[in-house]
């Protein structure tokens, strides 16, 4: 790419922005084998190389973390037991004091496999495996959108995160209903669906709307008929449910009963303990489609998209 490619690039894809130097000649400079990035040297190549080393990728969503221990805290909002549970051993439980000292004692210094070229340690064996592709010079990860190989897979995660999230997004759903092949993210949204296909449905007569069930017709005819049974005690405020009307009421009471187990700072509600949790673990499952940035919460997703601007 010359140097008029390239301001016509920024012209065309980054308008408004201002290309600060045209020292950098990307046929001279150094493009990063994961994302699209060019680089002036190998030490900064390296440097960038270490953003894309995060070992340890949630298969639930799209969390990644470097750290063991980061990881094995974000598993628990995945697990039924809600328990604390060490991936390299049958260890689990409640505590985060009694899991932290687990790894750092159990774990952390002892290595089970180690390379014999170099000497470097590891928990597990298929990580000594993708590391001796280092020594070698293989990549037998291969990328199924545009075919280009890695030596570790989480170069290959990074790639796709970085090149192809939206393709991998639309092929990745995991539970995909066998009449007219939509597809769900969540077993229950599918269990769901399939109602619409074995008739058991519920309609409203109002609007039309289908229901997967004659409780959730219930609850939707109050939003037509204005019905709300439950008041609050304090200030008469109604609700069509219960459960939210318990929630609305610890607004008064200063009752909260959700507590978060890094910080201890307790909440109201449990969604907003959820929003609160993943400031600690790293999780943003709300993703803007134009620039890839996540963010905790639909809510400041919504913003952003406000003054979005596509990728920069």
């Amino acid at each position: 790419m010359t140097d008029a490619q390239l301001r016509q690039h920024f012209r065309e894809l980054h308008k408004g922005k201002r290309l600060r130097s045209m020292k950098l000649h990307v046929e001279n400079a150094i493009q990063c084998d994961v994302c699209p990035k060019f680089f002036r040297s190998l030490k900064s190549l390296k440097e960038h190389m270490e953003t894309h080393s995060n070992q340890f990728n949630c298969d639930k969503c799209t969390a990644h973390f470097r750290k063991i221990l980061d990881y094995t805290l974000h598993l628990r909002l995945h697990s039924e037991e809600n328990l604390f549970r060490c991936i390299l051993c049958e260890f689990k439980t409640d505590s985060i004091n009694d899991i932290t000292d687990h790894l750092n004692n159990t774990h952390e210094k002892n290595h089970k496999y180690k390379c014999n070229k170099c000497g470097k340690g590891f928990h597990v064996q298929s990580w000594l495996q993708e590391h001796e592709n280092y020594h070698s010079g293989e990549k037998p990860f291969e990328c199924e959108f545009c075919g280009k190989t890695f030596p570790y897979t989480r170069y290959l995660i990074a790639h796709r995160n970085a090149i192809h999230k939206e393709e991998f997004i639309r092929t990745s759903s995991l539970h995909e209903c066998v009449i007219c092949k939509k597809s769900y993210q969540h077993k229950n949204s599918l269990k769901l669906h399939m109602n619409v296909h074995t008739g058991n449905v519920s309609v409203c007569d109002i609007c039309g709307r289908t229901l997967s069930s004659k409780e959730k017709l219930k609850f939707h005819m109050r939003t037509h008929t204005g019905y709300k049974p439950f008041s609050c005690t304090y200030c008469g405020k109604c609700f069509t449910k219960k459960p939210i009307l318990v929630e609305h009421e610890r607004i008064h009471t200063g009752e909260k009963p959700y507590s978060c187990e890094f910080c201890s700072r307790g909440f109201s509600q449990r969604s907003s303990l959820v929003i609160h949790m993943r400031g600690h673990t790293g999780e943003r499952p709300y993703v803007c489609h134009l620039c890839s940035k996540g963010f905790v919460a639909r809510a400041m997703l919504n913003i952003h998209f406000r003054t979005c601007k596509g990728m920069e």
